[in-house]
């Protein structure tokens, strides 16, 4: 390629409008308010446990000073990652910063001091600096709705996440469909429904769905998937392929309940966390594993096919996916990949 039409190139993607499809924001305080809120991220906490360090450390009562002196204990171990380069991005292009030592990190505190309350300040960064056009900020979909705001900036956007389906991450699910006065299996699909009318008539333009990889699409009968539930109410050991009906048959409410809303489906394939569910492990803040399986693809076929008028992006973290989810993007019009999820940093 010619100097020439690179450069042409270069100049024509700079005018395209860029999109932040997947944020965790806060569009109220977008702005960082302190230096803790990025050297001490659950991405770097991570790192530094698995170098040896105790994380925890990070959320004690110990000085700011003491926790930056830790910090740079570990920075040896963790110069070589993918996070401290994001870390050390931020430093360059936000603070003019390129050393990182313990006088440059309180330097950096002290700007954070001055533009944690700036209001003018995201607008710089985001849209003026970045060119970012507009920002989905995360919220968690089973929270009280009404308490969502994207506030006055009209370059916030609220993308609800948290969903988790399968017969592992899915049990929270299953906790708030069946907590509080719900009785019955009726009364867990209106408690349902009900919520999903609410996000449709509060407008949200997305809502982030998460798989297991014991995930599978699985046909059903209501009547088997209404006994099936009444014996999760009651506590009863369901087998795994009885806790994928119910999931299907729900996630199946879900989707066609949502069948021209303008609601588009963010998924996320190949993770697993223990923020939205069980495995029976313990696992610290930010632990999370790549896993997955080649039942995943054939279900999320099924289920593109069954929901044809309804988008779906796809997050992914693991190669193993990489050629099967092309070609199924590029098959089917309505699925499309926004990229790679966070293990594919490594």
């Amino acid at each position: 390629m010619s100097k020439k039409i690179y450069e042409k190139l270069k100049e024509e993607i700079k005018n395209i409008p860029i999109v932040d499809i997947h944020s965790h924001l806060n569009p109220l305080f977008p702005q960082a308010r302190s230096i803790e809120d990025i050297i001490f991220y659950h991405f770097i906490r991570r790192e530094i446990h698995s170098s040896g360090g105790d994380d925890n450390f990070f959320v004690s009562n110990a000085s700011l000073e003491e926790k930056i002196d830790y910090f740079l204990k570990y920075l040896d171990f963790i110069e070589n990652t993918s996070n401290l380069w994001c870390i050390r991005k931020i430093f360059k292009d936000l603070y003019k910063v390129n050393e990182i030592n313990k006088k440059t990190l309180m330097e950096i505190h002290n700007k954070i001091q001055k533009t944690k309350e700036d209001p003018i300040y995201p607008e710089e960064i985001l849209k003026k600096k970045l060119k970012i056009e507009k920002t989905f900020c995360c919220k968690n979909w089973k929270e009280n709705l009404d308490g969502y705001t994207k506030g006055e900036k009209s370059y916030f956007e609220i993308l609800l996440e948290g969903l988790s389906l399968g017969p592992i991450l899915g049990q929270v699910f299953l906790e708030f469909i069946s907590d509080g006065k719900v009785k019955n299996f009726k009364e867990s699909k209106e408690k349902l429904l009900k919520h999903f009318e609410k996000i449709v008539n509060l407008e949200y333009k997305g809502i982030g769905i998460a798989f297991d990889y014991q995930f599978e699409y699985l046909p059903y009968t209501e009547n088997s998937v209404e006994l099936l539930y009444e014996k999760y109410l009651k506590n009863e050991n369901l087998e795994i392929h009885q806790l994928n009906q119910i999931m299907s048959y729900f996630i199946d409410i879900i989707l066609d309940f949502l069948k021209n809303k303008h609601i588009t489906i963010q998924i996320y394939l190949g993770a697993l966390w223990g923020a939205f569910g069980q495995i029976g492990l313990k696992l610290r803040l930010g632990e999370s594993f790549a896993i997955y399986s080649h039942n995943t693809i054939p279900s999320l076929l099924k289920i593109f096919k069954n929901f044809e008028d309804i988008n779906f992006n796809i997050y992914n973290c693991v190669e193993n996916y990489n050629q099967e989810l092309t070609i199924l993007a590029r098959m089917i019009s309505n699925v499309s990949l926004l990229g790679f999820w966070w293990h594919n940093l490594y």
